[in-house]
């Protein structure tokens, strides 16, 4: 059984029988001091060194603490740890300078297994690449696998029985990996994205896409061809066929064909375009700054729309508006970015703004932002960006949500257990938040820094809003980040990302059993509640979790970034397996307290 699933059932009572009520740990004290011991540690003041703190006295283990524990006259002899400088921050200290610390010291680790600390490129279990490095510290340069079958003689190769070697590849051979489709020599990173297709023709991994066809302007015709980036659900169901999307599209433009200076015009980021569930889309921006709607339906997981033509100016003339959308490829959905703060049912974010404010939580070095992501493509190198900004700007947003959770909890009566937990819920989401701007700037995506988040101000919430809140944004959405973080972290080999992912992982679990526990709390002092439960399962797939072994490139999985497909069957997991039995066990619970 998952760990957090016997967790969650545990205090929900499914492993045992009826719900008992939650036991609440408590520290307590004897209450019995000796009138000449002080501290009850069995040795008097006349020879006790310090006695008011019973871990002091002759012959106490001495533990690294700066202080005199066994009362010898020396502080910390034989305790102190062995700390390796890791010059190149990548986790692994050099052997051959060392200092001892009852701490960690900073720019320093506690193993010494670095065999070259001047490039974060050399380590323990890093990939070997033709770079005239021992990359995996095995004592050996440059022994790789360098050349890859390449069938279809488009200068990428693809994944097979590859040759030993650091030169030319031989014929019928390439010296990378990058091919998505080696059977057809059409299909590689450096072809154009062609649309309305569903083929990945560039292998970067998204098949989504924008036409738009311009013609009877003085510009000339043109018809260019857009990648979709950075899409992004808005109404948080599942499964994702039929939800709604924002997106962005790439820039420049990747293929204009025929003549027109008209698709100069082209070269820009679209803004605010929206996908919705029923096939509308429309937009107020864009480079040519109109409104279009297009109607479309939906195959599967994939979206196919399109527009009527519309007039947009002498230069211009009209333009029609083609594309198609796979809902797999909506990545923020499938992220693992914790708690999300929502009003009236959608997700908030604050924007972006250039600073270093929220960049310095995993490195002290100046330099330390661009060691991460090394032998990453452009492409992959953009990708991981994105991931890890989203996830930066999702961890920033939970911060607001276990706010109002703590002012949902004052207005309820909460018990103050439930509230220190939400309150230092909060300040974990800090931590993660300024952890994951750290390695966007360490992936070379610049020093990002939160803005103003536009939080709903307070209302009359009733007692159904906000437990109906707390189980969509805490019982299911939560517990599904805690194992897709963990997961995440369990592809991941990057140490800093491990380091950040272990954290977020373990901080997740235990918000998402925070989550169980307050949701049984309310349901105890109101068992009408039980009725919501219903409502919210009913809007859930929890249909048999389809797994998926489909893998995004090793550079990715590195940094933590699981391929969409298997995102989606994690979650369909978790709902199936954990959020679903969990409901079902609270709406019970709710029937014993009420009878």
């Amino acid at each position: 059984m998952d760990p957090l699933a016997s967790r969650i059932f545990a205090l929900l009572a499914l492993t045992g029988a009826g719900c008992a009520p939650s036991a609440i740990d408590t520290a307590g004290k004897d209450g019995l001091f000796d009138a000449v011991d002080a501290d009850g540690d069995g040795e008097t003041a006349a020879t006790d060194c310090n006695d008011h703190d019973p871990t002091v006295y002759t012959g106490a283990p001495e533990d690294c603490n700066d202080r005199d524990d066994d009362c010898d006259n020396e502080v910390d002899e034989g305790v102190r740890a062995v700390f390796y400088r890791d010059a190149d921050g990548d986790g692994y200290g050099d052997p051959e300078a060392s200092t001892e610390s009852c701490g960690l010291v900073s720019g320093y680790v506690t193993n010494a297994d670095d065999c070259d600390d001047t490039s974060d490129a050399a380590l323990p279990g890093g990939v070997e690449v033709c770079d005239e490095l021992d990359n995996d510290c095995n004592g050996e340069v440059d022994e790789v696998i360098g050349h890859w079958p390449d069938e279809d003689g488009d200068g990428f190769g693809a994944p097979g029985d590859g040759l030993p070697g650091c030169g030319p590849p031989p014929e019928g051979y390439a010296d990378n990996v990058n091919d998505c489709d080696d059977s057809d020599p059409a299909v590689n990173p450096d072809a154009d994205e062609r649309c309305l297709d569903g083929i990945d023709n560039d292998c970067d991994g998204l098949r989504s896409c924008l036409v738009a066809s311009f013609s009877g302007g003085t510009a000339g015709e043109c018809v260019a061809t857009m990648a979709m980036r950075s899409a992004e659900v808005t109404d948080w169901t599942y499964p994702c066929a039929g939800c709604d999307f924002t997106f962005a599209t790439q820039t420049p433009v990747v293929v204009v064909d025929g003549a027109g200076a008209g698709c100069d015009a082209l070269e820009t980021s679209w803004r605010s375009v929206a996908v919705t569930g029923g096939g509308a889309v429309d937009t107020t921006g864009g480079p040519l700054v109109a409104a279009w709607a297009a109607t479309g339906a939906w195959s599967g997981e994939r979206l196919v729309f399109g527009s009527e033509a519309f007039d947009v100016g002498a230069s211009m003339g009209s333009v029609v508006y083609d594309g198609e959308l796979f809902a797999y490829e909506v990545s923020y959905y499938y992220g693992y970015e914790g708690r999300p703060y929502t009003v009236d049912g959608a997700a908030r974010l604050a924007p972006l703004w250039p600073g270093d404010s929220w960049c310095g939580a995993m490195s002290q070095d100046a330099d330390a932002c661009s060691v991460l992501g090394q032998g990453l493509t452009g492409e992959q190198r953009a990708q991981a960006v994105a991931a890890w900004r989203r996830a930066a700007r999702a961890e920033h947003a939970s911060v607001a949500s276990f706010a109002r959770f703590s002012l949902d909890l004052l207005r309820l009566g909460a018990p103050p257990e439930l509230l220190a937990q939400s309150a230092r819920a909060a300040a974990d989401e800090v931590d993660h938040a300024e952890r994951a701007f750290a390695i966007v700037a360490a992936l070379g995506g610049g020093r990002w820094a939160p803005g103003p988040l536009d939080v709903a101000a307070p209302g009359d919430d009733t007692v159904l809003d906000v437990f109906l809140r707390l189980v969509r944004e805490g019982c299911v959405d939560e517990t599904v980040s805690a194992v897709l973080a963990r997961e995440m972290c369990a592809a991941a080999t990057a140490p800093r990302v491990v380091a950040t992912l272990e954290t977020i992982a373990a901080d997740e679990a235990r918000h998402a059993e925070l989550a169980w526990a307050a949701a049984r709390w309310m349901l105890g002092a109101h068992p009408w509640l039980a009725g919501a439960l219903h409502e919210v399962r009913a809007g859930l797939a929890l249909e048999p979790a389809v797994e998926s072994d489909a893998q995004n490139p090793p550079e990715l999985r590195a940094l933590g970034l699981l391929h969409a497909d298997r995102r989606a069957g994690i979650r369909a997991a978790v709902l199936a397996r954990i959020v679903g039995p969990g409901l079902d066990a609270l709406a019970r619970c709710a029937g014993a307290a009420a009878a």
